[in-house]
């Protein structure tokens, strides 16, 4: 699901920009300002903006809830679009990308299946006489398959073998990592139920309620009497670093199989080698062909090599901008043939800047 958000929309024509911050210097009013030079399979690609209708685009907006800044250089013909994919999804900065930004690798998404959770996969499969998964506005069935990163409600439905059924919904990072990423997980003995969480972060309290009952603990674990139908547990685990969220499962108060384990765990703890947090797409048109990064397989490290980064205020829109200067080196697919080339170039781009 793609959203835009008009925060930032930067056009250059060679225009003279002043500083934001003392110590920055100010992009000259020399043309072109901004610009790519360079080689794609070999045939060599020029784009500077002021030229002809050519000009220098800066934005920003989301991608499957995630913020994606973007920096496009080039007209209707031809083109080059960069897209910085924001780390620190959960934290309230975005822009802490900039900072210490150096070297951003390339991002292989597969065609239709980025993140799969089958039934057969949870511990308790055979208790279910149905399973049905929906996130994003599409109803699944027990296989789940997630076909791009971000963020997401995803809710479960679940009919048990002796009839009883229940739903829950939790948010979930498809691809990003999380400073709140924890375990809950559930356990019933002798109608007393206990809840424990499991996480490496360091938590302040965890906000625990069944049914009607409510209680704050200072630690990661709670017991209640159950002497209620509730079969639905929800844990709010606050952390240290100011971050706090929330997790929904379902417990068999009779301590059988009944039961849903931490789904979204299992999805996220699956990903953590395939993390997307500062990464980069990058998508090239040339005469109405297009070329991309992110469905290239064997794509190359450190895409995106930066050698100067300077923040500035569009003198024509009053908008932040940062101007990057780097070298970039990617394998492309081409749309058209499938077949995968090589690029290589130099840029100086623009890209939208938000506190």
């Amino acid at each position: 699901m793609k959203k835009y958000i008009i925060i930032s929309f930067v056009t250059f024509f060679g225009v003279s920009f002043s500083s934001c911050k003392k110590e920055l210097k100010p992009i000259p009013s020399t043309t072109p300002v901004f610009s790519v030079s360079g080689t794609l399979d070999g045939n060599p690609i020029q784009l500077d903006a002021g030229d002809g209708d050519t000009i220098m685009n800066a934005y920003q907006w989301q991608w499957n809830n995630v913020v994606t800044q973007t920096g496009m250089l080039g007209n209707k013909e031809n083109y080059i679009k960069i897209e910085l994919l924001s780390g620190d999804i959960d934290l309230s900065s975005i822009n802490s990308q900039y900072i210490s930004m150096m070297v951003v690798d390339g991002v292989y998404i597969p065609s239709g299946v980025f993140s799969t959770l089958n039934k057969s996969q949870l511990s308790n499969a055979n208790s279910f006489q149905k399973l049905s998964w929906s996130y994003n506005g599409q109803n699944l069935a027990d296989n789940l398959t997630i076909q791009e990163p971000g963020k997401y409600t995803l809710s479960a439905d679940v009919v048990y073998n002796n009839g009883t059924s229940a739903n829950v919904s939790n948010d979930i990072f498809v691809g990003y990592g999380s400073h709140q990423f924890f375990k809950l997980e559930t356990a019933v003995q002798n109608h007393i139920l206990t809840g424990t969480i499991f996480t490496d972060e360091a938590v302040d309290s965890v906000q625990w309620l069944i049914g009607t009952h409510s209680v704050s603990t200072a630690g990661k674990q709670v017991q209640f009497g159950l002497s209620d139908s509730s079969n639905k547990i929800q844990a709010k685990v606050f952390f240290q670093n100011g971050l706090s969220r929330l997790r929904s499962l379902v417990f068999d108060k009779d301590g059988q199989t009944n039961y849903l384990e931490d789904y979204v765990y299992l999805i996220e703890s699956s990903l953590q080698n395939r993390l997307l947090d500062y990464k980069t797409k990058v998508e090239i048109g040339i005469n109405g062909v297009i070329y991309k990064t992110e469905i290239v397989e064997d794509q190359l490290d450190n895409m995106i090599v930066v050698s100067k980064k300077e923040q500035y205020i569009d003198q024509l829109t009053g908008k932040k901008a940062v101007k990057l200067t780097a070298k970039l080196h990617a394998n492309f697919k081409n749309l058209a043939t499938g077949g995968i080339i090589e690029g290589t170039f130099d840029v100086v781009m623009a890209f939208p800047y938000e506190e």
